[in-house]
């Protein structure tokens, strides 16, 4: 009997003390299995503010509120804190966020960039037609030439591979640099008040108004139209010339400007701009020659360019016999129209000579198109005609494509434009700042769109 109760009494403690293991094991258990969770949590928490950080750092670079480098700022969410630094590293910027709660940390270390604009040099963003297409003369294949276009014909993608281009088709589009993002406007450069009266004008009127003039002379206007008549529409002009209109210019005959200035012996600088529209009349057209030491011709008009003429829009002719770069600039954050050639150039050059057409909705060109007869003199292998088509928005269309001279023909690259910006001595600020405006958007330097280049997590 005694050894029975025995029995039970060591059972019963084994028992209990089994249990009593078992119990221990499992508070254990629990214990740390609760552990764990809190630090998962708090090193979820610790990586939602470092995150936190990352998003916090991109904010202010968007808002241009970092103006050195580097830049440190911290701050809490919820109950775990984050400390991020900034810094540059060539066109990136390099965003460390460390984020922490209680004793659980976690880090990111993002490289972010600004998005800036495609761009080729023939940037269309839409449908690209011309009916006939002449590539001919002494130069047949291009250099830095690259278009970017959403639709074109097989028959005419090939005839500009065949002159070396390099083509590139997207039908879902390109985010192209726009003109409508470009800083210039007629109330940057002439008053209220003198934007306020309407002027019509004669070319024997401008010469009386630059009569012993130099330097710059603006000429303003709320509506401006000018005309010329018989021998008097040949202008020889010693200044640079502003047109400028509030709202519309409107050119109603064939403007002669021979320009040659006497003075300082500089380009001939020659600009239309308008709030409103740039309107060529019948028979109307813009007849640039003579200037032997190099130009720059702007065509602005913030509401488009319209020609019913069947005149060259502009036509530039003469000799270029000295060390500056000549620039031609149509820009638009509209659509240009033309019943006569956008650009008929038959001209020698002996510096590299720039055609920029910006129009943000298209180009027409009813009957006309491009058409260049040039040459580069003896010199040729040292200087370019660089032209560049940009389109953001809408179709190119022209007649014709006609290059048939001894000129060099190139695309106006990126590395180009970054050089009339930054480097070039020969071109005026006004126009050199053109080019820096374009290489901006381009950059992307006024964007607020920012790319993650990458993204690592510890």
């Amino acid at each position: 009997m005694k050894a029975k109760k025995g029995f039970i009494l060591t059972t019963t403690l084994a028992i209990i003390t089994i249990l009593t293991i078992a119990g221990a094991i499992g508070l254990y258990i629990v214990t740390k299995e609760t552990r764990v969770t809190v630090d998962t949590s708090d090193s979820i928490k610790a990586l939602k503010a470092a995150e936190s950080g990352v998003e916090i750092a991109i904010i202010k670079l968007k808002n241009r509120l970092i103006t050195s480098f580097p830049y440190s700022f911290s701050g809490t969410i919820g109950n775990a804190t984050y400390t991020v630094t900034l810094d540059v590293n060539g066109n990136s910027f390099i965003i460390d966020s460390k984020g922490k709660k209680n004793d659980a940390e976690r880090r990111i270390v993002a490289s972010v960039e600004k998005k800036g604009s495609t761009f080729f040099p023939f940037s269309i963003n839409g449908e690209l037609r011309i009916n006939r297409f002449h590539n001919k003369g002494r130069s047949r294949s291009w250099t830095d030439a690259q278009l970017g276009v959403k639709s074109i014909s097989e028959e005419l993608k090939k005839a500009f591979e065949e002159s070396a281009f390099t083509v590139r088709v997207d039908p879902s589009g390109f985010d192209f640099p726009k003109a409508s993002n470009i800083d210039i406007s007629p109330e940057k450069y002439c008053s209220d008040v003198e934007l306020s009266k309407d002027k019509n004008l004669t070319l024997s009127d401008l010469k009386e108004l630059l009569k012993n003039k130099s330097g710059t002379v603006f000429i303003c206007g709320k509506n401006i139209s000018i005309e010329g008549i018989g021998s008097e529409n040949a202008l020889d002009f010693d200044a640079d010339l502003f047109i400028v209109a509030k709202e519309n210019v409107t050119i109603s005959s064939e403007l002669k400007f021979t320009g040659n200035k006497q003075s300082d012996n500089s380009a001939d600088n020659l600009s239309f701009i308008a709030g409103g529209q740039i309107i060529f009349n019948s028979n109307a057209g813009i007849d640039f020659s003579g200037s032997q030491e190099g130009y720059n011709i702007l065509l602005y008009a913030q509401k488009g360019i319209e020609s019913t003429s069947s005149n060259n829009l502009i036509k530039i002719s003469g000799n270029q016999n000295t060390e500056y770069t000549s620039n031609v600039f149509i820009i638009t954050p509209e659509t240009v129209r033309t019943k006569g050639n956008l650009i008929f150039e038959p001209s020698t050059t002996k510096k590299d000579v720039n055609f920029l057409i910006w129009a943000d909705k298209g180009i027409e060109s009813e009957q006309g198109g491009f058409k260049i007869t040039g040459n580069s003199g003896n010199t040729f292998d040292n200087n370019e005609r660089n032209f560049s088509i940009l389109v953001s928005n809408g179709n190119v269309n022209l007649n014709f494509w006609f290059f048939a001279g001894q000129e060099q023909r190139s695309g106006l690259s990126y590395d180009e434009i970054k050089y009339y910006c930054e480097e070039d001595t020969t071109i005026p600020s006004f126009y050199k700042n053109i080019y820096c405006q374009l290489k901006d958007m381009i950059d992307g330097r006024d964007s607020k769109t920012f790319e993650i280049k990458s993204w690592k997590i510890y």
